[in-house]
């Protein structure tokens, strides 16, 4: 049984590695979500400044040399949209474990299917109260 987005909700995904990104946009849109795909963290930004309907920001940790890693671009955009939820994709356990306790983190290789879990289950939490990503 294929899991499906309730309703369509808009996610967007910031991925460095094109395979991985194709991989994750897939199995989000295969569910139903509307799927915003970028490599670095300068359209998030721009999308969070706009009017957009946002749901969702996964990111990885790491992004290209010499921008801002994942944890900033999720504080930055919280700036924004304070009640956004956000999941992690960290490389290894390492960089996962600096990670502050309100966050969300999946670590690398990801099954679709344990991206699909982690997304659900962060759109099923309520919004209020939710604790900002904190930077490392």
């Amino acid at each position: 049984m294929a899991v499906r987005a309730p309703s369509p909700k808009t996610v967007i995904l910031v991925e460095p590695d094109v395979t991985e990104r194709d991989t994750f946009h897939r199995a989000l849109t295969d569910a139903g979500f509307a799927v915003l795909c970028f490599p670095d963290y300068i359209g998030p930004l721009q999308i969070a400044e706009s009017a957009s309907r946002l749901d969702l920001l996964v990111t990885a940790i790491r992004l290209p040399a010499g921008t801002p890693h994942g944890v900033s671009l999720a504080a930055m955009i919280q700036i924004r949209r304070p009640r956004l939820p956000v999941l992690l994709i960290a490389d290894d356990d390492t960089v996962a474990q600096m990670i502050g306790d309100g966050a969300t983190v999946l670590v690398k290789p990801i099954e679709p299917s344990e991206l699909l879990q982690a997304v659900m289950k962060l759109m099923d939490e309520p919004r209020q109260g939710r604790k900002p990503v904190e930077k490392y």
